[in-house]
């Protein structure tokens, strides 16, 4: 062994009795109450009354776009975290993801540049950290700051993406307020999105999300998103966008079989200052809906416009929600606008199996021309706490050749501890 290794080894060493003498004296009266209790009791105890979180996904995805070859998918996503237990308000949450492909892996198009000739599957192979923030609440408000899963409303402007294997999360700061009784105010600041294929994207974002349930017809909401992305290639910068809206959401029982739901929603949307482009959109959302012992039905108008050949933007959506499960309409809405009249029926057979069928028919919002039409069914099964089941199909017929005729399948199993 050679001086150094050996001088370096007796200041571990000393490192090391230094720090072992000093807990073994915490509890010592030269030793703040404080920082005794911190260490010694308020610590320990936020790390074993924390929760661990498990979760993981097995799936199988076809997808069969014309013009490509068809995609077979078989991955499974798995989640691992652990949150803290509150001490004095604070709370502190880490995740991690990873997916992973079982079987061949030349059969689909990843969004990674891998098999590019296939439908796409956006689920590629990832290992990344999903969530990890510090929170405190007090006061009828939480804060966190950290990368988080933000969720507003149904996700029409902001949301997570959770259909995906890999989820999307942001690098953010957010409030959430409740201290006016029936108000909720939701504030965030993002600043990274962390997108669905593990790439990240700056942004300087501002989410403002107000809600008052005290109304006897129902839920009233403003929002405003001004989404900024101040770097990337043109077209992303071209995203960026200020939209302003109200919503009003509610339920009436009429009878004690029948209950009435509604949805109206309004919103005007122009340019980022980081974006090239000059125009001003509007968005409008009707639903209207009654449910009758194991039957449900809703009939619903949405229309994301266009000025300047300029479509609706909105990136920072759950977009597989929205506009059919066959993502015709997933990356970006038609120079000529959208128009999407949906009917969505849901009847609860046996042994616990909500059946769901829904039809769109799809046009221009300029012009009215027809886009196409889309039929969604999916089947799904609880089995217990821990496990579910879903089954899910999506044809869509093009009236365009700009967006091919498509049809996907899924079969999946969840687990949840």
């Amino acid at each position: 062994m050679n001086t150094k290794t050996l001088a370096a080894g007796t200041v571990v060493m000393a490192a090391v009795s230094s720090l072992y003498g000093q807990a073994s004296s915490m509890d010592s009266p030269s030793t703040p109450a404080w920082l005794s209790k911190t260490f010694g009791e308020t610590l320990p105890k936020a790390l074993t009354d924390g929760k661990f979180s498990l979760n993981a996904r097995l799936r199988y995805e076809h997808a069969d776009q014309v013009g490509l070859k068809a995609a077979d998918a078989f991955t499974v996503r798995t989640r691992f975290g652990f949150t803290t237990a509150p001490v004095n308000g604070f709370q502190a949450m880490i995740e991690g993801e990873n997916t992973r492909v079982i079987g061949p892996r030349v059969n689909y198009n990843d969004t990674q540049g891998n098999n590019i000739g296939h439908t796409v599957v956006a689920d590629p192979e990832l290992t990344e950290i999903n969530r990890a923030w510090v929170g405190y609440s007090n006061w009828d408000t939480t804060l966190k700051a950290g990368r988080q899963r933000i969720i507003h409303d149904g996700a029409r402007f902001l949301g997570n993406v959770g259909w995906r294997q890999a989820e999307q999360t942001f690098d953010a700061v957010s409030l959430v307020n409740k201290s006016v009784e029936n108000l909720t105010v939701n504030y965030s600041y993002l600043f990274n999105v962390k997108r669905i294929d593990s790439s990240n994207r700056d942004t300087d974002t501002h989410a403002i999300n107000l809600s008052y349930t005290g109304l006897p017809i129902g839920k009233l909401t403003a929002y405003a998103y001004l989404i900024e992305f101040p770097n990337g290639p043109v077209a992303v910068r071209n995203q960026s966008s200020h939209t302003y809206g109200v919503s009003l959401t509610g339920s009436r029982p009429l009878s004690d079989d029948f209950k009435l739901s509604y949805l109206a929603e309004a919103a005007i949307q122009s340019e980022g200052r980081e974006s090239a482009l000059n125009y001003q959109a509007e968005y409008y959302h009707l639903t209207l809906g009654g449910a009758f012992k194991q039957f449900s039905l809703e009939a619903g108008y949405e229309v994301l416009g266009t000025d300047n050949n300029v479509g609706f933007y909105t990136p920072l959506a759950t977009l597989a929600k929205w506009n059919g499960w066959a993502d015709a309409f997933l990356l970006a809405t038609p120079g000529t606008g959208l128009r999407d009249a949906y009917l969505s029926g849901t009847v609860k057979l046996p042994f616990g199996m909500p059946l769901n069928v829904t039809y769109h028919h799809y046009s221009a919002d300029i012009g009215g021309s027809d886009l196409g039409e889309e039929l969604n069914v999916t089947l799904t099964k609880k089995l217990n706490s821990n496990f579910s089941v879903l089954a899910r199909y999506a044809w869509f017929n093009s009236s365009t050749a700009a967006r091919p005729d498509r049809d996907k399948f899924w079969a999946q199993v969840d687990f949840n501890f």
